[in-house]
């Protein structure tokens, strides 16, 4: 049950990869048996719902179940959003404060602004579509003929316990990655009018304004 409420799409991604998520249960048993992680005083419940759990699990899918996959991409993209929401989770809870707190939203653009992710704000790179996997999870279609695709999510909490998560357009995943470099605005839209990337018809310039302002918008940035 713990771990259906912390990586339920994960657990759903097992059952239709192996046809039994009972199965991969037993697996992880024997896995973490031979391991040696044991419940302290015997006390499993305790164990399945401290920290410790959700990351010996990925651990389990990374070492021992994905080598056997019948859909090793679409399972390593789902053990992979896991992983790193639970490590943005945990790196951001000392932060939240300063998540809700800047307001900046109102204040003008210069070209010597410097927008920088927020505290919370965590983008993530898959190696598969991971809105396609989740679709295929919904359908219950399979997931062994999910393509190899390098995709970027950003995961982003709006409040101490909730948080949303959405694929990035390149586009917006182009323009996030310029603002982790501590760069002016000036800086950022020379170097995207140097990606090539952009809205056909729209210059570089105003595309990349544009797209930066989006991206405060929705709370991702914030100018330093």
């Amino acid at each position: 049950m713990n771990g259906a409420r912390i990586f339920r799409r994960l657990l759903l991604g097992l059952h239709e990869d192996s046809g039994n998520v009972l199965d991969v249960f037993q697996q992880w048993r024997d896995w973490r048996t031979t391991r040696g992680l044991c419940f302290a005083n015997g006390d499993r419940t305790a164990y399945y719902a401290q920290r410790n759990f959700p990351a010996d699990f990925l651990e389990f899918v990374k070492l021992e179940y994905l080598p056997m996959s019948n859909a090793p991409l679409a399972i390593g993209a789902l053990a992979a959003y896991e992983a790193a929401t639970l490590a943005g989770k945990r790196a951001s809870e000392i932060d939240f404060d300063r998540v809700q707190n800047p307001d900046d939203r109102d204040a003008p653009l210069s070209p010597d602004s410097r927008p920088q992710l927020l505290p919370g704000v965590n983008v993530i790179e898959l190696a598969a579509d991971y809105q396609e996997i989740v679709s295929r999870l919904r359908e219950r279609k399979p997931l062994d003929r999910i393509p190899w695709q390098p995709v970027k999510l950003v995961t982003c909490r709006l409040a101490a316990d909730r948080a949303v998560a959405w694929q990035l357009s390149p586009l917006s995943a182009e323009l996030l990655d310029l603002c982790e470099g501590n760069l002016t605005l000036r800086e950022i839209t020379a170097e995207f009018e140097e990606s090539r990337l952009g809205i056909p018809g729209v210059p570089a310039a105003q595309a990349c304004l544009a797209g930066i302002e989006i991206l405060r918008q929705q709370r991702l940035i914030a100018l330093s």
